[in-house]
């Protein structure tokens, strides 16, 4: 790990595989529009199918509990969320909180949707219930400190990752994503300084290095 070269490398390797991939497709610009490959949605399998159909059937039930239905809502937003179906999977993990509201899971993951949408306050406030109702919710912690980060909230950001890293300190991931907001509040010198540290004391087998 001499000087951090690796970090350069990634980018450059991702550079190279995104230009492999243009490359790879002017090559077949010159066939017919109708003949070119062609994006296809992510279809579910059959057992999701059966799984989804289930799920619908148990839902009209009216014996069912609130924590019933706040399990299937959650359960069918998990199998929309891995189709890629993110409105609905959303809707659903709405539905559930409005049957069971003490749920951290759920929280975390609207957060991780909020994040990515750019609705930093909104996640925030996912986040912090999750972390309220479990204050020991690893991935709401990291999440969170990740959501800081790209709201420009720096130093709050380092706070969290500070934090999630000392609670693991061999992670490399959490090493790195606290040396993320810490290039940004504290400059280049100062988060390497730092890297190298937490480098150094960590048992160094998730660095690849």
């Amino acid at each position: 790990m001499r000087n951090y070269r690796w970090l350069p490398l990634t980018v450059l390797g991702t550079a190279l595989l995104l230009s492999g991939c243009a490359t790879s497709t002017s090559v077949k610009n010159d066939q017919p529009w109708h003949l070119l490959p062609m994006a296809v949605p992510l279809q579910p399998t059959t057992q999701q199918e059966v799984q989804l159909a289930q799920i619908d059937q148990i839902l009209l039930r009216e014996d069912l509990t609130e924590n019933d239905r706040a399990q299937l809502y959650y359960e069918r937003g998990l199998i929309n969320d891995s189709l890629g179906l993110r409105d609905l999977a959303r809707l659903d993990f709405n539905r559930s909180l409005s049957y069971n509201p003490s749920q951290p899971d759920v929280f975390n993951i609207l957060g991780v949707y909020f994040t990515q949408s750019g609705m930093y306050d909104a996640a925030y406030e996912a986040f912090d219930s999750s972390l309220e109702l479990d204050e020991g919710h690893q991935f709401a912690e990291r999440n969170r400190g990740i959501a800081l980060y790209y709201g420009g909230r720096y130093q709050l950001a380092v706070r969290d990752l500070l934090k999630h890293y000392k609670d693991n300190e061999n992670d490399a991931y959490r090493s790195l994503w606290l040396y993320l907001a810490e290039l940004e509040k504290e400059g280049n010198e100062k988060a390497i300084a730092g890297l190298k540290a937490r480098y150094q004391n960590s048992d160094q087998l998730d660095w690849g290095c």
